[in-house]
């Protein structure tokens, strides 16, 4: 392998080049590690500009880092420029930043080449999309496409356009455009070249686009996204479909046999599907607050169809996610036909 590297770096071709040869010669996994340690020993200003995005896409955070911290003290204006827009998003990551701050923060920032008018764009919608800014969101959707169009070839524009797939993604599952969702979650999988953690994110929320169609459809992908926490060490992510995602499916749809869990929320909405309904209520009452799952999954203890309305409506006018909207909406129809009053 370090000979097969070294003759990349007397070809001088470019990351993409490199790349399309790496994952005919070895499995994804490989390609991808051969990929960076050659971004690493590289002095060429693909591999440090470029080599940001494949590090931080691909979860080699240490050796992102390393590559920053190259491109902060270069003596070049263009990679300080792609450090303070990377800095950048990986503080918003982390949580070290707002969403209102970041876009404060990239007017500050002098762009110099086209691509990184890309990944300008692609933290605007960021920020735009997490604010629910959607008529700002879609503007800057159509601007990165049309910018995208225009880039040559290049390891970077394949993981821009992966981006962008992710983010329409989310957004058009939360819409409840299921259809569309699963194309973009089925497209992103197949790329396979993403870190395991985003990997595990995509099969989460395509389980949940599953919820009402199906049991063993969302569990298939809940299982996936564990395999890939649990191989991969990935600890948040486990715990999130241990305590979260696999109970409120299982609460759902009313299999909660040996089913355990840590969160209070979903305790209470376990206890609900079992028929105790008065534990689910004793342990809602403790909150001093409710979100809208948690005013639906009261609204079911109590049979209460004003608390479903109001998580409906907080779900719709607060979350704008019209998919988790269809759960009270269904809880109520139920009621409806049931003459429960």
């Amino acid at each position: 392998m370090s000979a097969v590297l070294k003759d990349f770096r007397k070809s001088n071709m470019s990351l993409y080049a490199i790349k399309k040869i790496l994952v005919k010669m070895y499995d994804e996994k490989t390609a991808m590690t051969l990929l960076k340690d050659y971004c690493m020993e590289s002095t060429t200003p693909e591999a440090r500009h470029h080599g940001l995005e494949l590090m931080l896409m691909n979860g080699y955070y240490q050796e992102f880092k390393t590559l920053l911290n190259i491109n902060k003290q270069s003596h070049f204006e263009e990679d300080r420029v792609w450090a303070k827009l990377y800095e950048l998003h990986y503080k918003s990551l982390q949580h070290k930043i707002s969403h209102s701050d970041v876009l404060v923060e990239l007017k500050k920032i002098p762009i110099l080449t086209e691509e990184q008018r890309c990944l300008h764009t692609i933290l605007k919608i960021y920020s735009n999309y997490e604010m629910r800014r959607y008529s700002v969101w879609a503007y800057l959707n159509e601007k990165l496409s049309e910018d995208l169009s225009q880039m040559q070839p290049s390891l970077l524009l394949e993981f821009y356009q992966l981006r962008s797939k992710e983010i329409l993604f989310r957004y058009h599952w939360r819409k409840n455009e299921l259809i569309i969702a699963r194309k973009y979650g089925f497209t992103i999988i197949n790329h396979k070249q993403i870190s395991p953690a985003r990997m595990s994110r995509v099969h989460i929320i395509l389980a949940l686009s599953y919820l009402f169609d199906g049991y063993d459809q969302s569990m298939y992908h809940l299982n996936e996204a564990l395999k890939l926490a649990k191989k991969f060490e990935l600890p948040a992510i486990e715990k999130l479909v241990k305590h979260h995602n696999l109970p409120f499916v299982s609460a759902y749809h009313g299999l909660t046999e040996g089913v355990e869990t840590e969160s209070l929320a979903e305790q209470a909405h376990l206890a609900v599907a079992r028929g105790d309904r008065e534990k689910a209520i004793e342990i809602l009452s403790t909150f001093e607050s409710l979100t809208p799952f948690q005013k639906y999954y009261l609204g079911l203890a109590k049979m209460d169809k004003q608390l479903l309305v109001q998580s409906y409506n907080s779900f719709v006018s607060e979350e704008s996610h019209y998919f988790y909207a269809r759960l009270p909406l269904q809880a109520l129809n139920h009621m409806n036909m049931g003459g429960i009053r």
